[in-house]
């Protein structure tokens, strides 16, 4: 966290320098906020690969060679888990990508809206991320330390805590949207558009921490493929036709958005059941 947060620092500071030509350095403008987002990501990857390395408690697991027959069995293991982790990641992010273009066709001013909308949602959305790592960290320790019984009230309580945080926030974006709006830009019509985008997102608020919670517990669970399957037919079969049709088709900004409640809805729902159904031994062994 102290690594990851200094990169930030960094990255804010690299920004003065090279957007604007400061402490000497050409002004490269938009170029310059891309190259110092790599620079600041590279040095995190650098300060973490040497915690890796130098880190006592981790010098028994790092490997003495990098290739070998012990080393693949391991790496296959990890791919089991990643490569499916990463393509729920993929159908989530490139549905949310592939939204945003829609919005595009609609105009700059829904493009706009969507962005500040979209930014306050994400925001929020760290929240019930951090629950679903802790629960699923939480998860991976009962079962391997053959709790079992466990799993569920873990489960339990990340998705209600993360219904009681997100419901919070929907509350809040329902309630001052305008004047959240009014903190990015003074335009009046895309003051105006945030402000229902961002009640259409306090719907979602909830769907959106169920859903990434639901995964994680899942993932803590190394339970990975059917996941993967729901996340994209939620996205992929649900949400972007929907988005196509209520808010491209129909000329509706707000359409889009619909549609992502309707994706992140179906997401959540049966990431959610799936959870409580691989946990439902525990209910029936009382």
């Amino acid at each position: 966290m102290v690594i990851m947060m200094s990169g930030v620092g960094l990255n804010v500071v690299l920004n003065w320098v090279l957007i604007y030509g400061n402490l000497g350095a050409p002004a490269l403008g938009l170029a310059g906020a891309g190259v110092a987002t790599f620079t600041a990501r590279c040095v995190d990857l650098l300060l973490l690969w040497m915690i890796l390395k130098t880190h006592r408690p981790l010098r028994p697991y790092w490997p003495v060679r990098w290739w070998g027959r012990l080393e693949r069995v391991r790496l296959q293991e990890i791919l089991h888990i990643g490569v499916p982790a990463a393509g729920q990641l993929v159908f989530e992010v490139g549905a949310f990508t592939v939204a945003a273009w829609m919005m595009g066709r609609l105009g700059t001013v829904p493009l706009a809206a969507h962005q500040i909308a979209l930014s306050c949602a994400s925001m929020t959305f760290m929240f019930p991320l951090g629950l679903s790592m802790s629960a699923g960290m939480r998860v991976s320790q009962a079962l391997g330390a053959g709790r079992r019984e466990l799993v569920r009230p873990i489960g339990c309580g990340a998705f209600g805590m993360a219904c009681i945080v997100m419901g919070s926030f929907g509350l809040i974006f329902w309630l001052a949207g305008p004047a959240i709006a009014r903190c990015y830009v003074d335009d009046a019509a895309v003051v105006a558009l945030a402000a229902q985008l961002l009640a259409v997102a306090a719907l979602f608020q909830l769907f959106d921490g169920s859903q990434v919670v639901g995964s994680g517990l899942l993932r803590g669970m190394a339970d990975m493929k059917v996941p993967t399957a729901i996340t994209f037919v939620a996205y992929w079969c649900i949400m972007l036709p929907m988005a196509y049709w209520l808010g491209v088709h129909a000329g509706s900004p707000v359409g889009v958005w619909r549609a992502l409640v309707l994706g992140l809805a179906g997401a959540a729902i049966f990431l959610a059941w799936r959870f409580f159904w691989k946990t439902r031994d525990q209910v029936i062994s009382r």
